[in-house]
């Protein structure tokens, strides 16, 4: 897995990105434009800490441990699994601010900065960064995964009232789309992203969605319409855009 704040550093070939969706340095953005077909998780690393994020940056400089527990808390009341990015010499001080808050240490992944230069995952974490410039080659860092994680995938909860539903052309499936562009596939309708994952905030409330299909009945792509006539293309840099009446 690849995080780095300058996207076109990272190599082409990743399948795994840790993305910022808040904070000085929002990546998220680019990241859906340059790695359309990657997996892309949503990190904030601001202070609140953002609950449309999986993970929260408790490097030093951002959050600190009792913010990311306290994050930790509203995910888990959201019956979401929350992961939190740690250095190792900080990593206890997390898990004494998780106790504080009553919260099980085995109800959060965690994701811990220990740079050896050699891929290695430490016990009990659910990846390990084991590389930063200049040992990781780049203007990058890289982690290790434990193989499993991150095994959550698009919440099916809404952060704002759905505003439609689209079915999928052979109707075996349908899109139900929410006001702040929040995205929920269902049966055989892919998940080709939404705009809270690429830290995307409309400026007026979404109010209508329709599928870009190029050929046969394969849903390649979407379109979102807000109140005030934006556009806004899924998957960045696949899914044309033609124009729009506030362009």
């Amino acid at each position: 897995m690849f995080d780095s704040t300058n996207v076109s550093a990272i190599p082409r070939t990743a399948t795994l990105l840790l993305v910022y969706i808040d904070g000085d340095f929002v990546t998220a953005p680019a990241a859906a434009q340059q790695f359309p077909n990657a997996r892309r998780v949503p990190t904030t690393t601001t202070a609140a800490g953002s609950l449309e994020a999986q993970v929260y940056d408790c490097e030093k400089g951002d959050g600190d441990p009792q913010q990311a527990a306290s994050w930790a808390s509203r995910k888990i009341a959201l019956n979401q699994r929350p992961t939190i990015y740690v250095e190792r010499s900080q990593w206890s001080d997390v898990q004494l601010a998780l106790i504080d808050l009553g919260i099980s240490l085995n109800a959060v992944d965690y994701g811990i900065a220990d740079w050896t230069g050699v891929p290695h995952l430490l016990p009990g974490s659910a990846f390990t960064q084991y590389a930063n410039p200049p040992s990781s080659g780049g203007d990058y860092d890289i982690s290790l995964t434990n193989g499993v994680w991150p095994n959550e995938p698009e919440p099916d909860m809404l952060a704002k009232p759905a505003c439609g539903i689209v079915s999928t052309p052979d109707g075996k499936g349908y899109y139900i789309v929410a006001e702040d562009g929040g995205v929920f596939a269902f049966g055989d309708a892919p998940f080709l992203d939404s705009l809270p994952s690429i830290g995307i905030t409309p400026a007026q409330p979404i109010v209508g969605m329709a599928l870009f299909v190029p050929s046969s009945t394969v849903v390649e792509g979407y379109w979102l319409v807000g109140a005030d006539g934006g556009v806004f293309s899924l998957p960045p840099g696949k899914t044309p855009f033609y124009g729009a009446p506030n362009t």
